[in-house]
């Protein structure tokens, strides 16, 4: 059973952005910044996978470790 709490947040949600679509989940346009009302929309699972953080996607680690950013 979710909380008070999430319900509210997940009402909040669908007041701001509609009724989740069918295989979406919410995303931050900017994954720099919070879930507020100007940063978050239901996305495809590919199009969150476009929209990580630099550091995070696998192809631009160097370090050889699994979520692991290597700066010299």
């Amino acid at each position: 059973m979710w909380s008070p709490g999430f319900r509210q947040f997940l009402n909040c949600v669908e007041d701001l952005c509609g009724e989740r679509p069918d295989g979406y989940t919410l995303d931050r346009i900017n994954p720099d910044g919070h879930y507020e009302p100007r940063n978050i929309r239901w996305a495809s699972p590919s199009t969150q996978q476009k929209n990580k953080r630099p550091f995070l996607q696998p192809n631009k680690n160097k370090s050889g470790y699994k979520w692991v950013l290597y700066r010299r």
